[in-house]
């Protein structure tokens, strides 16, 4: 063995680099383990059966005095990079960094017992990380070194499931176990409705105001149809709960029989624009909002995808992902837009599961209106039990709130605004709470308490009014 090795340093030096199968013993590379000394390529992703993440296909670079453990050391080293590094983007194969497994920084160290014995030799990460083009290796010798590059599949779904089993790492619906999961509808972005002319206007106030055309868009283009399907099924399959934009346009068009006016006698709702009534009838806790672009070199095409994780109740981006996927000869689009998203859709459901712990603790914002009827008896200056209406109704908001989170932005004889108001996501049964449930809330305390009559109204699903005055 030793003249074989002595024969390859001379070819190396030549050549620069060449191939060679090793198929010795596993090589003792703990020393080496705790240096974590590489250099890791991006060469692209298998998807799992189902769309449950990707395999990674990555070239590592390893350094050692002895080939054979530089060898070794990179299948610990590829396991290394996709849980604590990242890998770069490529840019010659168009291929998007990759994001680290583990986004906390303080994991390595917190769990360093664990990762000890993960990754000693013959450890747990051999489990997850498979050696292509049948062993062969890169070698470089580089002063006293070498440099050998190793091509890997690292199967990333198995490696994450294997530290949520060892609860390193929490499951990706921990977040969601307090309440139901959050509700997801897919539609199209802004962006692309307005590429693809499916924008609409509306006269409102004086001006003019452009929308997407969701009901022309999915009626005229049955790729994003098709698109729309593709996403909702990898994001039930990973148990969140899909509403189908076809059944919200149905129940849409046949309310629009009825009357929805703002008045003492009949009003049910405020004004709303045709996306407050989506929002409203769909309740979605999340739009989904997805553009895309197909770029064809030659015979191939490709996706450039983004897409965006939109509160419904503030309209606040709460998660994002982008990327370009690998060309094709032959996939349909939804096809390239699956493999395109599924290597990056773990990293957007957690930035899901990061927002609904934080609304878990601090409560989901919405925005509350205080509005009087002329008829009214009361204003929000009135004096009540030796305290001005609206100063009650202040105090009602305060104790109502998590953390007494609110900020009054208004406050007249007629008129109060507050924003910011952090409502529970749960009522004390346990139902979900939603900002019609807190106008609720408001109304049954005026009529409680001061016999006040007033009427609830509500815009999309994080706005709601309540009219003092009458029902």
């Amino acid at each position: 063995m030793g003249n074989i090795f002595r024969k390859l340093a001379i070819s190396a030096l030549v050549l620069g680099s060449v191939n060679v199968a090793f198929a010795g013993p596993q090589n003792k590379a703990d020393k080496e383990t705790v240096q974590w000394r590489y250099e890791v390529e991006n060469l692209g992703q298998k998807s799992s059966r189902g769309g449950h993440g990707a395999t990674h296909i990555l070239k590592v670079w390893s350094f050692s005095k002895k080939a054979e453990v530089a060898q070794e050391q990179s299948k610990k080293n590829a396991i290394h990079a996709v849980l604590f590094q990242g890998v770069p983007s490529n840019d010659v194969k168009r291929l998007k960094g990759i994001e680290p497994l583990l986004q906390d920084p303080t994991i390595e160290a917190t769990h360093a017992g664990f990762f000890q014995t993960f990754f000693a030799d013959g450890g747990e990460y051999m489990r997850f990380v498979t050696v292509t083009n049948s062993g062969m290796a890169d070698m470089l010798k580089v002063g006293k070194e070498w440099k050998v590059g190793l091509t890997v599949a690292v199967n990333t779904p198995g490696l994450r499931k294997y530290l949520e089993q060892t609860e390193i790492i929490l499951p990706m619906d921990a977040g969601f176990d307090k309440a139901k999961k959050p509700s997801l509808m897919v539609v199209p972005s802004r962006s692309w409705c307005t590429r693809n002319g499916y924008m609409q206007e509306l006269e409102g106030m004086g001006e003019t105001v452009r929308i997407p055309d969701y009901r022309k868009a999915f009626d005229n283009d049955p790729q994003l149809s098709n698109v729309a399907a593709k996403i909702g099924n990898m994001m039930t399959s990973r148990g969140f709960d899909l509403r189908m934009m076809s059944n919200v346009l149905t129940t849409i068009q046949n309310e629009q029989a009825e009357a929805m006016v703002m008045s003492s006698e009949s009003g049910a709702a405020l004004a709303e624009n045709p996306i407050d009534v989506m929002r409203r009838v769909a309740k979605a806790d999340i739009w989904m909002e997805v553009d895309w672009q197909v770029n064809e070199t030659g015979m191939q095409k490709s996706i450039t995808f983004n897409l965006s994780g939109i509160d419904a109740y503030s309209d606040e981006q709460i998660a994002n992902c982008q990327g370009t996927g690998q060309p094709s000869y032959s996939a349909e689009i939804p096809v390239l837009m699956e493999e395109a998203i599924t290597n990056n859709l773990d990293n957007f459901n957690e930035q899901l599961m990061v927002k609904f712990n934080e609304w878990f603790d601090q409560g989901r914002q919405i925005t509350v209106q205080i509005q009087v009827w002329e008829s009214s008896e009361h204003n929000l200056e009135s004096e009540i039990g030796g305290d001005e209406l609206g100063l009650l109704i202040e105090d009602h908001i305060s104790a109502t709130t998590v953390n007494n989170q609110f900020s009054t932005d208004v406050a007249t004889t007629n008129r109060m605004i507050f924003t910011n108001v952090r409502i529970p996501m749960l009522e004390e049964s346990g139902r979900a709470m939603d900002a019609r449930r807190y106008g609720i809330g408001i109304q049954r305390m005026l009529r409680d308490k001061y016999s006040i009559v007033s009427k609830v109204m509500t815009k999309g699903l994080g706005q709601v009014t309540i009219v003092i005055g009458e029902k």
